[in-house]
């Protein structure tokens, strides 16, 4: 072996990245379980402040489409005036 020492290898890289996952894996499921419980524990908050959430996270497309169709309609009112508009005597 003419390895250096301390030098990684691939198979220590890999069984190194392989922990790592483990342990990423480890603390997201002990994370979900505590949000699990504690949605258990408290659901109708739980589901006023979900509902809180989408709410502000769809109000600017929401006003976004009414600000576009508020345009929209005054865009056709202006043609219908200019349209049906009578000439002056």
């Amino acid at each position: 072996m003419n390895q250096e020492k301390g030098k990684p290898t691939p198979r220590n890289k890999a069984q190194e990245r392989r922990k790592l996952l483990a342990a990423w894996r480890l603390h997201h499921l002990r994370c979900a379980r505590e949000a699990i419980q504690r949605f258990l524990r408290a659901p109708i908050s739980s589901i006023a402040t979900t509902l809180v959430i989408g709410i502000v996270l769809a109000l600017p497309g929401l006003l976004g489409a009414l600000a576009m169709n508020i345009g929209q309609l005054g865009d056709l009112a202006q043609r219908c005036r200019t349209h049906h508009a009578v000439p002056a005597q």
